[in-house]
């Protein structure tokens, strides 16, 4: 790997790491409203408005705790829309960031070779 390329691939990192804490603070804050909505709608205890955003929004969606009002439905429509691509961002840049620190570390490993064997 060239020293451009290795330059390259560390500012990337920096930028995926950025957007990385942006998209984590973005998902837990649309956790922590979905819970405060559903808390207050539909009477659930907070531990169990949680457990229902984060089971709504990664689309596991047991059906242990579903919405009986229709203003909580309307809610959890609108909630899953938006809710869904703030949790697939930040799943993606997970990948993202781990793939990177593998370019990085291997990168850094073959940076090392050649210096030793200099």
């Amino acid at each position: 790997m060239s020293e451009l390329e290795y330059s390259e691939l560390v500012v990337t990192q920096k930028q995926t790491v950025q957007q990385f804490r942006l998209a984590g603070a973005a998902a837990l804050l649309v956790l922590i409203v979905g819970a405060i909505l559903f808390h207050f709608e539909e009477h659930w205890s907070w531990i169990n408005s949680v457990y229902f955003c984060v089971i709504t929004l990664t689309t596991v969606g047991y059906g242990d705790f579903v919405p009986t009002t229709d203003l909580a439905k309307i809610t959890d429509i609108i909630y899953i829309l938006v809710g869904i691509g703030f949790i697939a961002t930040f799943a993606n840049l997970v990948i993202k960031r781990a793939g990177i620190n593998n370019q990085l570390r291997v990168a850094r490993r073959g940076r090392d070779d050649s210096s030793r064997q200099d």
